[in-house]
């Protein structure tokens, strides 16, 4: 179709290829086959006759195509991707609850406290405030903790997953990173993501307390 790209692979490209099967396959004995790499354009299918019409001018010749196994891949990927915001959005709600609780309980604590001041003119921005400021200092120490501690354990799955988010012709074999480089090559993403995470949890104990504090002021008398 329009728009195929085509290339023949070289023998160092080859030999590169078969390297985690063959070792090092540029000093092997073996005859190694010619390859010629196929890259249709989106939506465009094989034709069913290529393998046969390429028989009938070069006898022996095997079609291979990954298609299908890139779309399992990338199936599960989405699904792992829906499966880690499904979990983001249950640990948000469940920190949500539990903050909405804990502010409850306070409020109960204090309510003479809290009628005295509101009776003597503090307003409901105020009080709010003043629970919420605290909640969100709170929640921002717990996210920087739980930060610091999630660090190694991401660190150590990105060095396990590393080989796979490598082109196989930009490194010499598809292996694990060494640890003193492995910085350097950490994505943007993620450290865009640790840094916002403790944000994010401030500011969730930080609206959820202004949320129910309004809420338990206007029903006082």
């Amino acid at each position: 179709p329009e728009g195929t790209h085509t290339h023949q692979m070289s023998k160092e490209e080859l030999a590169h290829l078969l390297t985690p099967w063959l070792g090092e396959s540029n000093k092997t004995a073996l005859p190694l086959p010619a390859v010629i790499e196929v890259r249709l354009p989106e939506g465009a299918e094989v034709p069913p006759t290529l393998e046969q019409t390429l028989n009938t001018r070069i006898p022996g010749t095997v079609v291979e195509h990954n298609a299908e196994w890139s779309s399992r891949l990338r199936a599960l990927a989405a699904s792992l991707l829906a499966c880690a915001a499904l979990a983001l959005a249950t640990v948000g709600g469940i920190a949500t609850m539990i903050t909405a609780l804990a502010t409850r309980t306070g409020l109960a604590t204090r309510r003479d406290i809290i009628e005295i001041l509101h009776g003597l003119g503090a307003s409901d921005s105020y009080i709010a405030g003043r629970f919420a400021g605290r909640t969100g200092i709170l929640a921002l120490g717990g996210g920087l903790v739980g930060t610091i501690m999630a660090i190694a354990p991401l660190v150590l799955l990105f060095r396990m997953a590393a080989p796979f988010a490598v082109s196989s012709l930009q490194s010499t074999a598809a292996t694990m990173p060494d640890w003193r480089t492995l910085p350097s090559i950490l994505p943007t993403d993620l450290l865009i993501s640790l840094i916002a995470l403790p944000c994010a949890a401030a500011f969730i104990g930080w609206a959820t307390t202004q949320t129910m504090v309004r809420l338990w002021l206007r029903r006082l008398p």
